[in-house]
């Protein structure tokens, strides 16, 4: 089950998620820039429609990405 874009501006929630738990503004553009490059948006309905990443698919990917700028 996905929350559908639900999140502000239609962000993908795992996405919106990481950006709330990540307060330098510098690291969240970063994570954002880099989930869009992976996921083709960060749209949660285009990221769906494309089918390049599934909703768990985004988890993963932002989980990696939260822990790559943690350590920057």
């Amino acid at each position: 089950m996905s929350g559908g874009g639900r999140a502000e501006g239609n962000r993908c929630g795992a996405l919106h998620a990481a950006l709330i738990l990540e307060t330098d503004p510098q690291k969240q553009q970063k994570i954002s820039d880099e989930f869009e490059q992976q996921a083709g948006s960060i749209q949660c309905k285009t990221i769906r429609a494309s089918g390049q990443l599934s909703c768990k698919g985004c988890v993963g990917t932002v989980a990696d990405l939260l822990v790559k700028h943690q350590a920057n």
